[in-house]
């Protein structure tokens, strides 16, 4: 084998053919020492291996990072005038009260490195621009980041990418303190093209404000088309987009975190979305177990982009009246079970959304409990509690409902259905204020009806006692008419759009005055404009075909 001498760098190959002489064993030895194992900096002034001047201090920062595996920065403030670089293998350690003070334009960078840790960084970016990062995280693998505060963050707290096919992966971050000033996300980041990808990103146990008191950037964290994120145990004051602005995050969990509004704002969220340019909707997300403050939980695709598998659960959500609590919108396959939703317009809110069951929830204080727009269909509804709902209770659209298992404290009861106010009050009895439709077959008193309605039973209709004209309502069924005074007449309404709709009419005086029932306009009566009760007792039931009317029944 051809060594040689002094080039360590060389990528050079022993076989079986080749001997290992002296002189290899000290190429070796050298190439082993090239990076010390510690170096220590100091900031000026102080005692270390290398002492910063107090301009320029990622020179020597710099080079200990190159030379050197494992690089620890005394207490003192460093002037951070270029990228702080960090290698493969390094780990900066941070004394308590280290400070890099950021110029514009540069950060602490970890572009294509792998087994990176960093303890206790603290960055000023108060020097910094917007769009300028704190920390940047590039096409690296196996870098954790734990403790320390950037404050003052003018652009970016930490931005976590990748480029052109490459992936950054399993990069922690972990009990940090991050505060931003309105401009960027505090924590951001996901692949830079479609070609390039970002997996495995856990935060954990960190403190993120975001204060907009002079900006309005209200994200405090938000990280998009991500495979397997996970938030868990934290603290943020400002909006959480997970997953957003081209795809949702995959396979990803939102777990035991508090949110609250951006410092100087009102209401916040957690938001997940997509849009149409997604290539695969399967989130397969869990929000599980977080306190929501003044805001909302959302999760909104698209038409043709639905958003699949999500599971919201356990959630306290304390919301504000013009926003909803758990706001779903073009999703299908989720599961809400066991929230506390709380001061929402709706609880639970769908919109073009199918397949999902909402179950077990608590839902206090909003003016509708569980509420749908429009095309909602197969949602599965059951276990709920309601209180101090200010409209009657509402379960919308066409869903599936477990209805005696839905608790309420209202006095109105459980309202259900589109158009449909479907009681059950404390009683357990059951009533319609609007249209119920079944959309096969209907048994009342029989669990195994053989028509389209079977009543196993006795069945009643309005009974109406009338002595002048009238024209019948959609609320009234059987007319007993007194016509002692004079005659009268019963108008009909038009017989369009009430195929079926019938009616009877009986003469229930002596005298000799008619009652006469009359189509409307031109509609007839068994081909006739009127059809006429001369005598007492005498009765008619007409029934409408949606153009005229005929007799059914009479004597």
């Amino acid at each position: 084998m051809a060594w040689t001498a002094g080039d360590v760098s060389s990528s050079q190959t022993l076989t079986s053919n080749d001997h290992l002489y002296s002189s290899h064993v000290n190429e070796l030895r050298t190439a082993v020492d090239a990076r010390r194992i510690a170096t220590t900096i100091a900031a000026t002034g102080g005692s270390a291996d290398s002492v910063c001047d107090g301009t320029a201090d990622h020179v020597e920062i710099n080079a200990a990072l190159l030379s050197a595996v494992h690089v620890y920065i005394r207490a003192g403030t460093y002037s951070i005038s270029s990228n702080l670089n960090l290698q493969n293998g390094n780990r900066l350690v941070c004394e308590p009260g280290v400070i890099f003070q950021l110029t514009s334009g540069k950060t602490v960078k970890v572009s294509g490195k792998s087994d990176v840790i960093i303890d206790n960084l603290c960055i000023n970016g108060s020097s910094q621009a917007v769009n300028n990062f704190g920390l940047y995280i590039e096409d690296s693998s196996k870098v954790r980041v734990q403790g320390g505060k950037f404050d003052q963050m003018t652009g970016f707290g930490v931005f976590i990418t990748s480029t052109s096919t490459n992936t950054c992966k399993d990069i922690t971050l972990d009990g940090m303190y991050l505060y931003g000033l309105g401009n960027n996300d505090v924590i951001g980041g996901g692949p830079g093209n479609t070609t390039s990808f970002v997996d495995n990103i856990t935060v954990t146990n960190c403190h993120v404000y975001q204060d907009c008191t002079t900006n309005n950037y209200e994200n405090g964290f938000d990280i998009v088309r991500v495979k397997g994120v996970k938030c868990i145990g934290n603290h943020f004051y400002g909006k959480v987009q997970f997953g957003t602005e081209q795809y949702p995050n995959i396979e990803s969990e939102f777990i035991g975190n508090t949110v609250r509004p951006a410092i100087n704002k009102s209401s916040t969220s957690v938001l997940v979305t997509t849009y149409a340019s997604a290539s695969s909707n399967n989130a397969n997300i869990v929000i599980n177990s977080n306190n929501i403050i003044s805001g909302q939980i959302k999760c909104s695709g698209i038409s043709g982009q639905l958003i699949k598998q999500l599971v919201i659960v356990g959630n306290s959500v304390k919301c504000v009246n013009t926003a909803n609590g758990i706001d779903l919108q073009y999703v299908t396959n989720a599961t809400v079970i066991g929230n506390s939703i709380s001061n929402a317009a709706a609880g639970v809110y769908f919109d073009n959304s199918s397949n999902s069951i909402v179950q077990g929830n608590q839902i206090d204080s909003c003016v509708n409990a569980v509420k749908d727009n429009a095309a909602v269909s197969t949602i599965k509804i059951g276990q709920n509690s309601y209180s101090n709902i200010s409209s009657t209770p509402y379960i919308g659209g066409s869903q599936q409902i477990d209805l005696p298992k839905q608790t309420t404290t209202n006095a109105d009861g459980l309202a259900i259905g589109g158009d449909t106010y479907l009681y059950r009050n404390a009683s357990s009895s059951m009533k319609t204020d609007g249209k119920f439709i079944v959309g096969s077959q209907m048994g009342v008193v029989t669990n195994s009806p053989n028509s389209s309605f079977h009543v196993n039973g006795s069945f009643s209709t309005a009974v109406t006692t009338k002595s002048a004209g009238f024209t019948p309502s959609i609320s009234e069924h059987t007319f007993l008419v007194d016509a002692t005074s004079g005659a009268v007449t019963a108008t009909l309404p038009t017989s369009s759009g009430l195929t079926g709709r019938q009616y009877v009419f009986i003469k229930t005086d002596s005298s000799g005055n008619s009652v006469t029932v009359d189509g409307f306009g031109s509609e007839t009566i068994n081909g006739s404009l009127t059809y006429v009760l001369g005598a007492q007792y005498k009765r008619v039931t007409v029934v409408s075909d949606g153009t005229n009317w005929y007799v059914g029944d009479n004597n």
